[in-house]
């Protein structure tokens, strides 16, 4: 039996992207611009707010600012929403890591730089190979993919192999802690414990697929949405 809350409304609905007023409007380089598709075939209006100039009634908006930490103007705007995600979402910044071979390879110019952090390397090593694991969500909706190198910087350029895992529990927590509704979280699992490496609310646009199981899968994410709309009065009538 199909989840009800993930039927198309009969009533036809209005979602709000907000950007921020400098992201380019013609740009469509998101995950959420591929949903955007998928709510469209649903019978439903998709608008893009450039800034917070003009408010466009909505049934739902999502704070989809492409900047680590977002200006207290955007989060005020959205609360004149009935419904928002990633509204409580203000700051993301995480420092980029470069990998040293031991503490005393580490510039000593770097401790005395505000703006830069020194963390112990925690890899996720098995089997001669390394992993780095990516959380993608909507809601209480997730899926997590375990990727794999020989370098210990897992990346684009280095994955090897790519398998489906169930995600970590205490990721899942520090998603609803920090009151993330939508974006995709990467984390290792050293030595049983999960660290989080970066958060993520601005998730880019997968690559197209011909798969029509993978298909169905994002378009089942993106109907995640529809949870955050009132009651369809079409519904009980």
């Amino acid at each position: 039996m199909s989840d009800p809350a993930l039927v198309p409304p009969l009533t036809p609905r209005t979602i709000a992207i907000l950007m921020h007023e400098r992201q380019a409007a013609v740009k469509r380089d998101y995950l959420v611009d591929m949903f955007a598709d998928f709510w469209r075939e649903d019978g439903h209006r998709v608008v893009y707010l450039q800034g917070v100039k003009e408010f466009v009634p909505a049934d739902v908006l999502i704070v989809h600012i492409d900047l680590s930490v977002v200006p207290d103007e955007y989060l005020e705007f959205a609360r004149r929403y009935p419904a928002v995600l990633n509204g409580d979402v203000k700051d993301i910044r995480k420092s980029t890591y470069r990998i040293y071979p031991g503490l005393q390879a580490v510039p000593a110019w770097i401790f005395d730089d505000p703006d830069l952090v020194v963390e112990r390397f925690l890899p996720e090593f098995s089997g001669g190979e390394y992993h780095m694991r990516a959380m993608g969500f909507l809601g209480d909706s997730y899926s997590c993919l375990q990727m794999t190198s020989k370098f210990p910087i897992v990346n684009g350029s280095s994955i090897i192999r790519v398998a489906e895992v169930e995600p970590h529990p205490d990721i899942i927590a520090i998603k609803r802690a920090t009151r993330f509704d939508y974006g995709k979280f990467d984390y290792v699992i050293h030595e049983g414990q999960a660290y989080l490496l970066d958060m993520n609310k601005t998730v880019g646009k997968p690559a197209p697929t011909d798969d029509a199981e993978v298909q169905a899968g994002r378009r089942k994410r993106a109907r995640e949405l529809y949870r955050y709309f009132t009651p369809d009065p079409a519904a009980s009538s």
